[in-house]
């Protein structure tokens, strides 16, 4: 299965984003093969909709993903999605909700940097795991996350993805 680009897209022009971005990046290069071990990614996008992830990563089940947040990195918004971003200053500790997937394999990353595309790369963070039974301890592990890697002037301050309008998006070209 080849995944597309499409549902994004589609979001984006219904959205009317279609010219949001004239930057030019290079895409991220994932990892050598041989250094792959599954990885914990911290999800707070259009990767937290679970069959958006199982699409992107060609499952067969729904994936499993556990309640998160991250207090490492800035929340932005480019256009219509949520950005994360490197303080300039020493952090305003918001939390940012999200979701913690297990990546398990290869494919699996390689397809995750695709969809995320030129405009993220992936960066570590903490992750506080509060979902599936877990009580919420302010504790937390190392794992990876999807961070802006163009133009800091592309991205504004407040705002929020609307996972729902996404859904009703992707549901209304058919690509979910």
């Amino acid at each position: 299965m080849v995944v597309s680009k499409r549902i994004a897209e589609d979001y984006i022009d219904e959205a009317g984003w279609s010219s949001i971005s004239t930057t030019t990046v290079q895409p991220p290069s994932p990892p050598p093969a041989t250094s792959f071990e599954p990885t914990l990614f911290f999800f707070y996008g259009t990767l937290t909709i679970p069959q958006i992830l199982k699409r992107v990563l060609g499952l067969s089940e729904d994936p499993v993903l556990i309640k998160a947040q991250t207090r490492s990195l800035k929340m932005k918004m480019w256009g219509p999605y949520p950005a994360l971003a490197d303080s300039n200053d020493d952090g305003d500790g918001l939390p940012v909700d999200g979701f913690a997937y297990e990546v398990k394999t290869e494919e699996h990353l390689r397809k995750l940097v695709e969809y995320e595309g030129a405009n993220y790369k992936i960066g570590k963070v903490l992750i506080e795991l509060s979902g599936n039974g877990r009580e919420e301890t302010g504790e937390g592990i190392y794992g990876m996350t999807f961070v802006w890697n163009s133009y800091a002037e592309e991205l504004t301050d407040g705002g929020q993805f609307d996972s729902k309008l996404f859904q009703q998006m992707t549901l209304k070209t058919g690509e979910a």
